[in-house]
């Protein structure tokens, strides 16, 4: 059961449309599901989350679905989103991010180097320390 709906992607598949939602649970568990439309209006949403298999087992591994994107590449539709995965031993990160709401952009970075970054540029300064 679905307490809220958010940040859904909705896009041309066959006669209608596709769409995937991010469904909050009534413990605010964030879950992805799948749904279909003829009209853009009318979902028929898929009871099932989403879930995903891979060669390697952490891209199965669920933490939370956070602002799903859908972007075409060559003849397929591929869902991204933010999961709270921090990449392989490496540190090595690819992070999807919309840049508008037909655009999906990829960077790399790595883990420590984000986390210096944002706490060096950080604009909320904690009560106390001067910045």
């Amino acid at each position: 059961m679905s307490i809220s709906i958010f940040n859904s992607t909705v896009v041309p598949f066959g006669d209608g449309h596709a769409g995937v939602f991010r469904y909050d649970d009534t413990n605010r568990r964030m879950r992805l599901h799948a749904g279909f439309s003829r009209d853009g209006i009318h979902w028929n949403i898929e009871e099932e989350d989403i879930r995903l298999t891979g060669a390697h087992p952490e891209i199965g591994t669920w933490v939370y679905g956070y602002d799903p994107r859908v972007v075409w590449i060559d003849d397929r539709y591929y869902i991204t989103w933010c999961n709270g995965y921090h990449g392989p031993a490496t540190g090595r990160l690819a992070i999807y991010y919309g840049c508008a709401d037909t655009v999906t952009s990829l960077a790399f970075g790595y883990i420590d180097d984000i986390i210096a970054f944002t706490k060096r540029t950080s604009i909320i300064q904690v009560k106390g320390q001067k910045g």
